[in-house]
């Protein structure tokens, strides 16, 4: 038997993917039948077994799975692809394909490739930011792609 279902006409996009607000079919744990939850991409992304739920504006998309007893709440944002990364100048995102760092969005390639004076025209103290920057956020594209091609 289900324990949730997605709802069709509550949804919305995020990074080009469209995430479904979730309702519970039965009452669970704290849970009550009726009840609305947050936002998932699948119906792979949260286990319709045990008591896990995602709540509130909380969102679980990619490859990422909500199983057991687990609880995702809050403004959580739950995914192996993209990755997000905050509280720096600019936000990070990464995807399998390309890496947006504030409203620039480019492919891993064209990051790996930028010249010293490509970053610097971006925005005014881009290229200190990037030279601070630059190894991590390369290093979770590879890792990134990496989780593609496994899969």
């Amino acid at each position: 038997m289900k324990k949730y279902e997605l709802m069709a006409d509550k949804s919305v996009e995020v990074f080009g993917v469209k995430l479904f607000k979730i309702r519970a079919l039965i009452s669970f744990g704290t849970i009550m039948a009726g009840q609305e939850g947050g936002y998932v991409e699948t119906e792979d992304n949260l286990s319709q077994e045990g008591e896990a739920w995602v709540f509130g504006e909380a969102w679980v998309f990619g490859s990422a799975w909500v199983f057991g007893e687990a609880r995702v709440s809050g403004e959580a944002r739950v995914s192996l692809s993209p990755f997000f990364l905050s509280g720096s100048r600019w936000n990070v995102t990464v995807t399998p394909q390309n890496i947006a760092i504030g409203y620039q969005c480019h492919t891993h390639e064209a990051w790996e490739k930028f010249s010293d004076e490509e970053i610097s025209n971006m925005a005014a103290g881009a290229l200190d930011w990037w030279n601070e920057w630059r190894g991590l956020i390369l290093s979770l594209a590879i890792k990134q792609r990496s989780l593609i091609t496994r899969g």
